[in-house]
């Protein structure tokens, strides 16, 4: 984006991948690739620089686990390191209708995710999700950590060009969990039950934050929508 206003070094890099090693077995991942400068991404001129922002995905498919039919597992984990995806103003920033494209916990983070999936009958479908996020939060709004993409990455940073890590600001840890099942009343016609738990530790938290959530719901020809975060 900011190469087409005249920055030539202004280039955001991809790469991903699949490998289907054995059968019903897969590893997936992904890796951006915001800003390089070769001495300080390897730590020459110091650790942990500003100007080396990259998000990595990387994660394991197994379809019918232990060759049980319709049984499958993912496992995933998700990084991303601070102000990667920010730039100068919010309109360049890698979002759309300011909503991260990528993650939505933006940058400064990382992430273990775990799905088992079943399906005993053909009507039915059981999904159990965890999660555990580790990420670093900004106290005020003209603070910048690193986390919102939105933010102006030049502006409200308390580090200088070297020693920003992962974390981050306020460290926060979230552990959830979700467990969900689906059946098929008739064609295109679900009933969904699902449970819910969400804990939250933070440094600016006198006890950790828990939620629980029961939700029954109707669903009629169209998928169901997840909030893992």
């Amino acid at each position: 984006m900011e190469q087409s206003l005249g920055t030539p070094d202004k280039v955001m890099l991809g790469i991903d991948g699949k490998w289907n090693f054995y059968p019903g077995m897969q590893f997936y991942g992904q890796f951006a690739l915001d800003e390089f400068v070769f001495s300080e991404f390897f730590g020459q001129d110091g650790k942990g620089s500003k100007r080396n922002k990259y998000g990595i995905q990387a994660g394991f498919k197994y379809i019918d686990l232990f060759k049980i039919s319709n049984l499958d597992l993912q496992l995933e984990f998700n990084s991303a390191r601070p102000y990667t995806f920010q730039e100068k103003v919010d309109f360049q920033s890698y979002s759309n209708w300011r909503t991260p494209l990528t993650h939505p916990r933006g940058a400064n983070f990382r992430e273990m995710l775990g799905i088992i999936r079943y399906q005993p009958i053909p009507k039915l479908n059981l999904t159990l999700t965890g999660m555990y996020q580790f990420y670093g939060a900004d106290p005020d709004a003209e603070t910048n950590w690193g986390g919102d993409v939105l933010k102006n990455r030049l502006e409200g940073s308390p580090t200088g060009l070297f020693g920003n890590e992962i974390g981050q600001g306020i460290e926060n840890k979230v552990v959830q969990s979700n467990l969900n099942a689906s059946y098929m009343l008739r064609h295109n016609f679900f009933i969904d039950a699902s449970h819910t738990f969400r804990q939250r530790t933070a440094q600016d938290l006198n006890s950790p934050e828990t939620s629980n959530y029961l939700q029954l719901a109707f669903r009629w020809n169209f998928t169901r929508p997840d909030y893992n975060y």
